[in-house]
């Protein structure tokens, strides 16, 4: 008798569906695993400043650093106040809309400009 009790008294694992499988077939978690990692491995820091030089060009970069991106704010450090100013004033904007356009899933606040 003292056995039976104990089987009435069993907890019942949660989710359980009666007599249906509990576990889950690998492709239905694999898919979905697999879209999270290509989206971040799209969008990684590093990507954005490895590819300034790609963006600005050979003669902007020869001059710049892409030094952090973090947040949606990329930091660029420059080599002298008239460039810092020509990239404010001028390139700011078109330099975002590539940062953009290469970038689509990726939110990108602002770029600060910094002098070395």
């Amino acid at each position: 008798m003292a056995g039976m009790a104990s089987n009435r008294n069993r907890r019942i694992p949660k989710n359980y569906q009666g007599q249906k499988p509990t576990g889950r077939q690998i492709k239905d978690l694999l898919n979905p695993l697999l879209d999270e990692l290509q989206e971040r491995v799209k969008t990684q820091p590093g990507d954005v400043v490895n590819a300034w030089p790609e963006l600005v060009g050979e003669k902007i970069a020869s001059m710049t650093e892409a030094v952090s991106f973090q947040s949606g704010v990329l930091v660029v450090k420059v080599s002298n106040s008239a460039l810092y100013s020509l990239l404010v004033s001028h390139e700011k904007r078109r330099i975002e809309g590539l940062l953009k356009s290469y970038f689509p899933t990726l939110t990108i606040n602002k770029i600060q400009f910094r002098i070395r």
